[in-house]
């Protein structure tokens, strides 16, 4: 694998991510934007109307249950009211789809109605062997357009990198998981900081420099396999905000499309929050 080290491309610096704050003002019997998508870790602020009384009270029915995710009154002694939609939070009060309705109980009557909208954010695909991104295989050994799999190898089909868990840097619950590669055999999950699209052994190489093996696993009879350790850790993830690309690399020997021995997996891309 000591080829690897000689294909890797400059690094990309990470970034960092800021938590914002959404403000949602009363006017009349509005809620003004009535719909706001934020991010995990961002906090939506109300702001006091003069010229009337409200509240902010989560929930559709109309009447207190005790069971609000949040609620305040709106006055000329609570001017504004803040909730932050973290972790933590969304822990503690889950909802389908991540989606927090609310109003104001005096004006429930005159449809005075919000939502807060917590985009979760997921791994992203990439590095397909279909050559959508101007990238053949090696040897023609493509995979079907849109299966979402990497160049195909001796079992017929290609390899595929999914994700479980969160992309939360401070939980730190992420794992990596390989399917359809070739069954009992070994293999290494990569971690890079750039992103490539090469040609390489029976597959293409999308993980750019600075790289970091990560893990080794040994897959089971269905060529499946996960990771158990801390990719925070092995990955040396700085902080929230910063940008990772993920592949697998895995033996196919003897066997193999392309006669090289191995092959690699689509690939993720993760931004961690």
């Amino acid at each position: 694998m000591r080829h690897l080290l000689t294909l890797l491309a400059l690094a990309v610096p990470p970034t960092l991510a800021a938590a914002d704050t959404h403000v949602v003002t009363t006017t009349n019997a509005n809620f003004t934007p009535g719909i706001v998508v934020i991010e995990v870790g961002d906090t939506v602020q109300w702001t006091y109307d003069p010229f009337n009384l409200h509240t902010v009270t989560e929930g559709t029915g109309g009447v207190l249950t005790g069971n609000e995710a949040f609620h305040s009154d709106l006055n000329g002694s609570i001017q504004t009211f803040s909730v932050t939609f973290d972790e933590a939070f969304l822990a503690a009060h889950p909802r389908t789809d991540n989606r927090y309705e609310y109003y104001c109980i005096p004006h429930y009557h005159m449809a005075m109605w919000g939502q807060i909208i917590v985009d979760i954010p997921e791994a992203e695909p990439f590095c397909a062997g279909d050559g959508f991104d101007g990238t053949l295989c090696p040897c023609g050994n493509e995979t079907a357009f849109g299966a979402g799999e990497g160049c195909r190898n001796s079992t017929g089909v290609g390899a595929i990198l999914s994700a479980n868990g969160s992309l939360e840097h401070a939980t730190d619950d992420l794992s990596l998981v390989l399917s359809q590669a070739r069954p009992l055999q070994p293999a290494v999950f990569l971690q890079g900081a750039s992103q490539l699209s090469l040609p390489f052994k029976d597959g293409k190489l999308c993980v750019g420099s600075p790289t970091e093996r990560m893990e080794i696993v040994f897959l089971d009879a269905a060529g499946a396999g996960e990771t158990v350790e801390s990719i925070v850790t092995n990955g040396n993830v700085p902080a929230p905000g910063a940008i990772r690309y993920y592949q697998a690399w895995y033996r196919d020997p003897q066997v193999s499309v392309c006669g090289t021995g191995s092959n690699f997996s689509s690939g993720l891309v993760v931004e961690w929050v």
